[in-house]
């Protein structure tokens, strides 16, 4: 028999021990992965209008309308359940309304250069913001602030 230096050596003869490998969690098959619940998805049938729910309080219905928006027809659309969803009160939904929503839509046109102006306003924003806070560093501690300023 040899002496052992330590007690993870191995005496001569003695077979050496399995390693254990961690076992890989087997892919889920079958089951859909949760999520939640989209009542209000629908699906625009013509690729050139987009469609939104919109609250019918008559001045939200009306600001939508200055910016483009127009109440949508039944054909306009096609709901993601093709059952249908409960409007809440124990009926059925309809596809253009849900609730205290409607649905309209808007040229696909007018509705990517009115993403452009509120992405271009909030830019302007931005800058404004990033600018002060440069003036401010300035004024407190007499440094320019050349580089770039991360506003959380």
């Amino acid at each position: 028999m040899v002496a052992l230096k330590s007690e993870t050596e191995i005496q001569d003869g003695e077979p050496e021990a399995p390693v254990k490998k961690k076992a890989k969690p087997a892919a889920k098959k079958g089951n859909r992965s949760w999520a939640p619940a989209a009542p209000l998805g629908l699906k625009s049938r013509d690729l050139s209008n987009r469609l939104r729910w919109v609250h019918t309080e008559a001045a939200n219905v009306l600001r939508k309308k200055a910016e483009g928006w127009v109440p949508a027809s039944a054909g306009d659309a096609v709901h993601d359940r093709p059952h249908g969803v409960e409007s809440g009160d124990g009926l059925p939904a309809g596809i253009l309304e849900y609730r205290d929503s409607i649905l309209m839509k808007m040229p696909e046109e007018l509705a990517l250069a009115r993403d452009r102006y509120y992405r271009d306003r909030a830019g302007q924003q931005l800058s404004g913001i990033t600018g002060r806070a440069k003036r401010k560093i300035r004024d407190a501690t007499g440094v320019a602030v050349d580089g770039e300023i991360t506003i959380d």
